[in-house]
């Protein structure tokens, strides 16, 4: 079957990191801020584009147990899955399936930790299904990430396209998504909600190559400074997300800063400054400044 029905789906948010089948250690660094560009905007830039990373990476187990597992016929099991072999459970009855990492599993340079909780409902690929995802003493490379999530499928547009909206409810519960950083500092999305539209390649189910992805979302969250931010795809030109690609290959994303909160900062976000897609460079403007090239790789 085709892999990545679930998996990039998910890769939206900032930056959209998707691995495939390949993971590797995340940089640490501290942004390097242009001398034009203040290191806090880079760094709320750049530090959301790290927690979105981190959620593919885990989103990346997420999706080969739903490939391998039957959730028609509903098969309990237990086995291995990934590139790295971490192990899961999937009980029938409740529809949960974990998968767990235990005190430390490596994969290529990445070491995993803890365990990723989810619960399916509905049938699959019919409008309505759901995956409830959550973290339980989760890490990457030392990172952590708590809270969780809901994937739903929403059927098909008008143009036949398959659409999913994620948003951060669990249990009929809004629950905040944290990103603990090794220096105990936290991003926190305490508001989010994505739509994505599969744009091309819904039609070559066997071929993952040519697919890409229109994405809308909305957040709002606080920095690891403690500031409040919001964070919208601009409705004239949406995220686009190719296969190929690390990161979208067009869009602009609004952020709201508020710093002051008498006089916020707006600071766009675009992901296509030099027409050279998939190179991990974004220009970032501010109230209206001269737009700064940023690297977010």
């Amino acid at each position: 079957m085709k892999r990545g029905t679930f998996y990039f789906m998910l890769a939206a948010l900032l930056s959209l990191v998707v691995w495939g089948c390949k993971d590797r250690e995340p940089s640490t660094d501290a942004p390097v801020a242009p001398p034009s560009l203040s290191t806090e905007t880079a760094e709320v830039v750049t530090d959301n584009a790290r927690a979105t990373q981190q959620v593919n990476s885990s989103m990346g187990y997420v999706e080969a147990v739903y490939a391998e597992e039957d959730m028609v016929a509903r098969v309990a099991s237990s086995a291995q899955v990934g590139p790295c072999g971490a192990n899961y459970t999937h009980d029938t009855t409740s529809r949960i399936i974990i998968i767990d990492f235990g005190q430390g599993t490596q994969c290529n340079g990445v070491t995993y930790t803890g365990q990723i909780i989810t619960q399916y409902n509905g049938t699959p690929k019919a409008p309505g299904f759901s995956i409830t995802v959550q973290y339980q003493n989760f890490t990457i490379n030392g990172e952590r990430l708590e809270g969780g999530f809901t994937m739903f499928y929403e059927g098909k547009d008008s143009a036949g396209r398959p659409m999913w909206v994620i948003d951060n409810i669990v249990n009929g519960q809004r629950v905040p998504l944290r990103f603990v950083f090794k220096d105990s500092s936290a991003l926190r999305w305490d508001y989010y909600m994505f739509t994505i539209v599969k744009t091309q390649g819904y039609m070559t189910v066997m071929d993952e190559t040519d697919d890409a992805y229109a994405v809308t979302d909305t957040i709002n969250g606080v920095s690891r400074r403690n500031v409040q931010f919001t964070m919208v795809s601009k409705s004239s030109n949406p995220l686009q997300k190719m296969w190929m690609c690390r990161f979208p290959h067009a869009g602009e994303l609004i952020m709201t800063f508020f710093k002051d909160p008498q006089n916020p900062d707006e600071i766009v976000v675009n992901f296509d400054p030099d027409n050279r897609a998939c190179d991990g460079k974004v220009s970032v403007s501010v109230n209206g400044s001269s737009p700064v090239v940023l690297n977010i790789q």
